[in-house]
């Protein structure tokens, strides 16, 4: 497999030797505060949304979720998925002045994946046994075995590299020091205020539109309506649907709603009864009228689920959707021995939203015979109920959510449905075991052609919907104000911030 870089085709256009003018500063009103930025260590998008202007990778993300060259200008890729080789760009320097190159690149990797750091993402990366370099830009990742979704893995949010020279310097410091070759530098973090980006005069690419970029951080979402409304924010993030209609009906700003990665669901334990028999669990699809929870929690921002996976994951599958029909709920029921229903706990978090999902779901459960008691629970009790190994678990039923960072089927399909995945390993929630499924997820792995992952996946996924361990729910849109003055600054389809190319009309 060779991918080749066609600079205008990708969108990028180089602007070396620019003069650099940029002035004006965009402020971004995010949702909590900023953890780390360090992106080897980062587990959440508000974090890895400030390092994006900082950092970037060898390969990443264009606006609509597809694979695109950052600092590798080509690649290929053993039939067997167990060596990538990346050619890099030239000209490039860490915002230091470190030179980027095949040296920098397998310092940075080399650092992710060592037992001793215990970093959040080294389980991305650990699949990688050795990193060579070639020639001064030119580096080969050969892995323990083969691993057909690499090249995405790359392209997640932990694969953008820092400067060689900060690692040395900071070790795992960098987290408050971060240093990339991105169009922004770091210039200051003030805890639990802002995080204050600065233009960087000497980036590769086209030069930044503004003097700064700056990271608020303002957990109530009416706060960050009023900031927008004032002008003391520009770009506000996870914006509730319930929030748009002021924003929508003032003259100078914007709602933006874009279709996301993530899948939002109930699992149920394969594993014990009454969930055990398939039968119930397709009931439990049948009787769940997904237009209405989409209606009534997302406003009507979000579509129905056709899959495991969201659409704009690369290896969906569409898949007949289960129609809200809830005489052929109650015929299932029946025929897998529950005529008069039954009863069950579903956990979850104590979110607004995912308590206003229970209600939805236990009203509709109701109207088949089913009745579902609701178990809300801080993150805390949440993680250490729901995660809990299969000897010790307690769960029946679980409302939760996932994105797949990466992009593609493999993260999307693997961690939920794999039987290696069971909790605390993963995320298996519904304890879902299919040797058929098992093998296909694995298949997928054991290539880098994407035909043939892709047709490996669409098997998985068909089976999957069949056996239905989940209650197959909806993908939410990403929903943000902005600015009319505003361009450059949008929502990626994992959830995270890109305000890169942020510029002020």
């Amino acid at each position: 497999m060779r991918k080749s870089l066609l600079l205008l085709a990708a969108g990028v256009v180089l602007s070396f030797g620019a003069a650099f003018a940029a002035s004006g500063t965009v402020s971004v009103a995010m949702s909590g505060n900023a953890i780390t930025l360090n992106p080897a260590d980062t587990n959440g998008n508000l974090d890895f949304s400030i390092e994006r202007p900082i950092y970037e990778g060898l390969v990443g993300f264009d606006k609509a979720g597809k694979l695109v060259p950052e600092l590798a200008t080509s690649w290929t890729a053993s039939p067997d998925a167990t060596v990538f080789t990346f050619d890099l760009r030239k000209g490039v320097t860490f915002q230091d002045g470190t030179p980027f190159n095949a040296e920098a690149v397998k310092t940075y990797f080399d650092w992710v994946i060592d037992p001793a750091n215990h970093f959040v993402r080294e389980s991305l990366y650990n699949v990688i046994k050795n990193i060579d370099v070639v020639s001064e830009y030119q580096v080969k990742f050969t892995l323990s075995k083969p691993f057909g979704a690499m090249l995405y893995t790359f392209a997640h949010p932990a694969g953008r590299i820092v400067s060689p020279a900060a690692i040395k310097k900071y070790g795992k410091d960098v987290k408050q020091h971060p240093v990339g070759t991105g169009p922004f530098a770091f210039e200051s973090w003030t805890p639990g205020q802002k995080v204050v980006l600065k233009a960087n005069p000497d980036y590769w690419g086209d030069a930044p539109q503004v003097a700064n970029l700056q990271f608020l951080f303002v957990p109530n979402a009416a706060t960050r309506v009023a900031m927008l409304q004032s002008g003391e924010a520009q770009f506000i993030e996870d914006l509730p649907p319930q929030l748009v209609d002021p924003i929508k009906s003032a003259a100078n700003l914007n709602v933006t709603a874009q279709p996301s990665i993530y899948v939002r669901y109930m699992a149920m334990n394969t594993q014990a009864k009454p969930f055990k028999d398939p039968r119930v669990r397709r009931a439990l699809n049948y009787a769940v009228d997904k237009k209405t929870i989409v209606d009534v929690i997302a406003k009507s921002y979000g579509t129905e689920l056709t899959a495991p996976i969201a659409k704009q994951v690369t290896g969906y599958s569409a898949q007949t959707p289960y129609a809200y029909d809830p005489e052929k709920a109650k015929q299932l029921l029946a025929e897998a021995g529950y005529p008069n229903g039954f009863t069950f706990t579903i956990d979850s978090l104590n979110s607004t939203t995912y308590q206003q999902i229970d209600q939805v779901l236990q009203q509709m459960f109701a109207k088949v015979g089913v009745t579902a008691k609701i178990n809300p629970m801080e993150s805390g009790t949440f993680s250490s109920t729901v995660f809990a190994p299969f000897d010790k678990t307690t769960l029946q039923a679980v409302v939760i959510g996932w994105s797949p960072s990466t992009g593609d089927a493999d993260w999307g399909l693997r961690p939920l449905f794999d039987k290696a995945s069971w909790p605390p390993d993963l995320y298996n929630l519904a304890f879902y075991d299919n040797p058929n499924v098992n093998k296909l997820i694995a298949d997928g792995l054991s290539t880098a052609n994407q035909d043939i992952r892709n047709q490996a996946y669409a098997a998985a996924e068909k089976t999957i919907w069949n056996d239905a361990p989940w209650v197959f729910l909806y993908s939410p849109y990403n929903i943000a104000g902005i600015s009319a003055k505003l361009n450059g600054v949008f929502y990626m389809p994992d959830g995270t911030v890109d305000a890169r190319a942020a510029a002020l009309q």
